[in-house]
């Protein structure tokens, strides 16, 4: 399964666009090959995550910049599929601030948190058919929002029939 992911990961930094150009040029500067470049970017991020200044940020950053730039990209696509993954990989973006956010407290004692945040995210992102976001979107937030949908459906349009009627009756 490991070498499935790296060989998936190797034939992504091949795919036309700004990362392959980005590896184009620094093959060209440096004289290494595009998977040492990409591995070596890897290795120092991780570094830095690890013992750097601003680490949760970068960590943010990296969940964030690409993702959207492919989100971007995916919604100036006639394809669905992209459209689907990117989305997935926001709700469950969404799904991990909301759960870091209420237990933070928590999390700031656990060691290496930062790397194992950033760890993760990667894998939620990876050019995989099975990453990590599509893993949780099928196991965790998909049977929870089949589970409840209903309730929440019913609980909403209450509150907007509420809404409603405070704005056409003040009360």
């Amino acid at each position: 399964m490991l070498v499935e992911h790296r060989r998936q990961f190797e034939k992504s930094l091949r795919r036309p666009g700004v990362l392959s150009d980005a590896l184009t040029y620094c093959e060209k500067k440096s004289g290494l090959d595009r998977n040492v470049i990409a591995y070596g970017a890897l290795v120092i991020l991780f570094i830095y995550v690890l013992i750097g200044y601003g680490a949760e940020l970068l960590v943010l950053l990296v969940g964030f910049l690409y993702p959207a730039y492919q989100s971007v990209k995916a919604i100036e696509t006639q394809q669905k599929e992209d459209d689907t993954q990117w989305l997935i990989y926001w709700v469950v973006f969404a799904f991990v601030q909301l759960v870091e956010g209420c237990t933070f407290a928590l999390l700031t004692y656990l060691p290496l948190y930062s790397i194992m945040k950033c760890i993760f995210l990667l894998h939620c992102m990876a050019p995989f058919n099975e990453n990590g976001s599509i893993l949780i979107y099928k196991h965790i937030i998909r049977p929870l929002f089949v589970k409840h949908s209903p309730a929440i459906d019913s609980a909403l349009g209450s509150a907007a029939e509420m809404a409603g009627n405070l704005v056409e009756n003040g009360k």
